[in-house]
């Protein structure tokens, strides 16, 4: 995985099928998300980035787009919010925050256990729910 090999790659070198080579990825990429609970130390560096919905292999698709399609502009409800926070100790944690435009109360959920009024600073852009979280951190 490291290597960026495929399934298919993985399972040819490790003798394994490839539905075996499919649960292990699982695996390891669940225990990767338990060792991202780690608590954010100093200044942390909160954003959103917008990455466009994919519904690839969904059935009773209504309306499928065009490949590489594009989205209506600006923030709309096409558009997958992820929560991009990093500190200065290098601890990093990429969370799918919600489809649409980012609350406070999805920050809540995904920051609260992280970060404290008493040991962080919080530095962002000047989104509304990202100001507000601060504001109510104490």
């Amino acid at each position: 995985m490291v290597e960026g090999n495929s399934l298919r790659e993985i399972a040819s070198k490790m003798d394994i099928s490839l539905k075996t080579a499919f649960d292990w990825r699982h695996k390891i990429l669940t225990t990767f998300e338990e060792l991202n609970k780690t608590k954010f130390n100093g200044i942390v560096e909160v954003d959103d980035v917008w990455i466009l919905k994919n519904e690839k292999g969904r059935r009773g698709l209504i309306k499928p787009k065009k490949r590489g399609g594009t989205s209506k502009r600006g923030d709309n409800k096409d558009l997958a919010k992820v929560l991009f926070s990093v500190d200065r100790s290098k601890n990093i944690d990429l969370t799918l925050a919600c489809m649409g435009r980012i609350k406070k109360k999805d920050l809540d959920k995904i920051l609260r256990s992280k970060v404290s009024a008493d040991t962080n600073i919080i530095c962002s852009d000047k989104h509304p729910s990202i100001k507000s979280f601060t504001k109510n951190m104490a």
